[in-house]
Protein backbone atom coordinates (compact mmCIF):
# COMPACT_ATOMS: atom_id res chain seq x y z
CA UNK A 1 0.00 0.00 0.00
CA UNK A 2 2.78 2.55 1.19
CA UNK A 3 4.44 1.37 -2.72
CA UNK A 4 1.02 1.95 -4.32
CA UNK A 5 0.91 5.65 -2.49
CA UNK A 6 4.71 6.59 -3.45
CA UNK A 7 4.08 5.76 -7.08
CA UNK A 8 0.96 8.35 -6.87
CA UNK A 9 2.62 10.64 -5.31
CA UNK A 10 5.38 10.64 -7.79
CA UNK A 11 3.26 10.40 -10.71
CA UNK A 12 0.82 13.60 -9.36
CA UNK A 13 4.26 15.60 -9.01
CA UNK A 14 5.67 14.66 -13.03
CA UNK A 15 2.31 15.90 -14.42
CA UNK A 16 2.19 18.96 -12.56
CA UNK A 17 5.74 19.78 -13.70
CA UNK A 18 5.35 18.61 -17.12
CA UNK A 19 2.28 21.19 -17.08
CA UNK A 20 4.52 24.23 -15.37
CA UNK A 21 6.73 23.66 -17.97
CA UNK A 22 4.53 24.91 -20.72
CA UNK A 23 4.94 28.46 -22.61
CA UNK A 24 1.37 29.87 -22.02
CA UNK A 25 0.19 33.19 -24.42
CA UNK A 26 -2.82 35.19 -24.25
CA UNK A 27 -4.13 37.55 -26.73
CA UNK A 28 -7.21 39.82 -26.06
CA UNK A 29 -8.83 42.57 -27.34
CA UNK A 30 -11.54 45.81 -25.79
CA UNK A 31 -13.51 47.92 -27.06
CA UNK A 32 -14.09 51.33 -25.21
CA UNK A 33 -16.53 53.99 -25.60
CA UNK A 34 -14.03 56.81 -25.13
CA UNK A 35 -9.95 57.32 -25.23
CA UNK A 36 -8.96 59.73 -22.36
CA UNK A 37 -5.66 60.28 -22.02
CA UNK A 38 -3.83 62.37 -19.36
CA UNK A 39 -7.41 64.45 -19.34
CA UNK A 40 -7.63 65.23 -23.18
CA UNK A 41 -10.35 63.58 -25.35
CA UNK A 42 -8.74 61.15 -27.79
CA UNK A 43 -11.58 59.56 -29.99
CA UNK A 44 -15.11 58.25 -29.51
CA UNK A 45 -14.41 54.52 -29.75
CA UNK A 46 -10.83 52.41 -29.07
CA UNK A 47 -10.02 49.42 -29.33
CA UNK A 48 -7.39 48.29 -27.33
CA UNK A 49 -5.07 44.69 -27.55
CA UNK A 50 -3.30 42.65 -25.26
CA UNK A 51 -0.97 40.42 -25.86
CA UNK A 52 0.78 38.17 -22.70
CA UNK A 53 3.02 35.10 -22.51
CA UNK A 54 3.71 33.11 -19.18
CA UNK A 55 6.53 30.62 -18.69
CA UNK A 56 6.86 28.49 -14.77
CA UNK A 57 4.64 31.45 -13.27
CA UNK A 58 6.00 34.59 -14.65
CA UNK A 59 4.09 36.27 -16.94
CA UNK A 60 5.05 39.80 -18.83
CA UNK A 61 1.76 41.11 -20.78
CA UNK A 62 1.31 44.72 -22.96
Amino acid sequence: MKRLFIIALSLVGMATTSAKDKIEATIGADLVSQYIWRGQNLGDFSLQPTLGVGYKGISLSA
